[in-house]
Formats: structure tokens, sequence, C-alpha cells
């Protein structure tokens, strides 16, 4: 909570100005930092349930994939501008991941499962723009792009999991079964009713 207040009081001294200057900036702008620090961090903290915080952190993960490609594009994607982007999509997949679990936790199976396909439905149509993104990207661009790319098909790999399993768990809880269900995507669903 203490770097969301000072995230706030930033924001307030600098005015909306900032905000709205950082909100096109790419990794490697000046303002980049801002807008990944505090402008998204003010979002997601200040997101009113947990349904909200995940879409802020899904919408963060968005613009970290938009960004790549905005990158490769100009020929300015670089293993600088490829670490920084990868640190940030890892933060914010690690808390979409953790936001699901709670709510499963919590018993809203209904929110986790649509969270879940929310979140693999979004990597699932960057993932596409991204493999174009590489097609067309200048060599030096592709070289820091390929690495992106397979981590964004490995997340999408975990985000198909999570959906297939959070979407078994809601399923089993408005058919009144007993909670204990793990999804084995090989093996199908495994449940102790």
């Amino acid at each position: 909570m203490p770097f969301i207040a000072l995230a706030v009081a930033i924001a307030a001294a600098l005015g909306g100005g900032a905000t709205l200057a950082a909100e096109n900036s790419l990794p490697g702008d000046a303002l980049w930092s801002y807008k990944v620090h505090v402008t998204e961090g003010i979002r997601a903290g200040f997101a009113p349930t947990a349904e909200a915080k995940a879409q802020a952190h899904i919408d963060a993960i968005e613009t970290r994939m938009h960004e790549t490609e905005e990158l490769a594009a100009e020929g300015r994607l670089d293993a600088s501008a490829q670490t920084n982007i990868e640190k940030n999509f890892d933060i914010h997949a690690d808390a979409i991941a953790k936001k699901i679990a709670e709510l499963q936790a919590a018993g809203d199976f209904e929110i986790a499962a649509d969270i879940a396909a929310r979140y693999q439905a979004a990597i699932a149509a960057r993932t596409a723009a991204l493999a174009q993104a590489e097609t067309n990207a200048p060599e030096q661009a592709e070289a820091a792009l390929s690495p992106l790319l397979l981590k964004v098909r490995a997340t999408l790999d975990q985000a198909s999991e999570m959906s297939a399993s959070a979407s078994a768990k809601a399923a089993a809880n408005a058919s009144g079964a007993k909670i204990d269900a793990d999804v084995n995507i090989e093996a199908g669903v495994e449940t102790d009713i």
C-alpha cells in the first residue's frame, strides 16, 4: 500500500498531463517507467474488485505485447527493451494467476473462470499478432522478438490450463459437486467427488 500512496502523490504532483503523455510511451522512452509503475499501478491498486484488478493486469499484458509489436515494426526492439517487457509481463502474469487462485479459494469459481477465459483469449489474440510482427521485423528486432514470442506462447499454454481448470471447477460447483478438481489437459478433468 505504501507504493500506491507514493504513486498517487507523484501523480498529483505531476498532474494528469504526465499520465496522458506517458500513455503512448514505449520501452526506452522517458515516460515508459512512469506509465508502467505509476499509471498502471494506480489502475490495478484502485480497482474496486478482484475481477477489476485482474482485468487491469490483463490490460497491462496486452499493452506490453502491443508495445513489443510497435518496437519491432520500428526496428527499436533490442535486448534492453526485451528485458524490460519480459519482467513486466511476468509481474502481470503472476498477478493474474494469483487473483484466479484467490477467487477459487474464496469459492468464486464462475468469476475465476471468466477471468481465466479472458486472459487466455487476450494472450491468444496477441500471440498471433506477435507472430506476424516477427515475420515483418527487421533482423535486429527479430533477435529480441523471438525469445519474447516463445515466452508468450508458453504463457498461452499456462493460460489455457488455468482456463480449463477454472471452467471445470465452475462447472463442478454449478452442479453441486465437491470441488477438489484439477485439470490435466492431456488426461481431462480429474475430480474427487
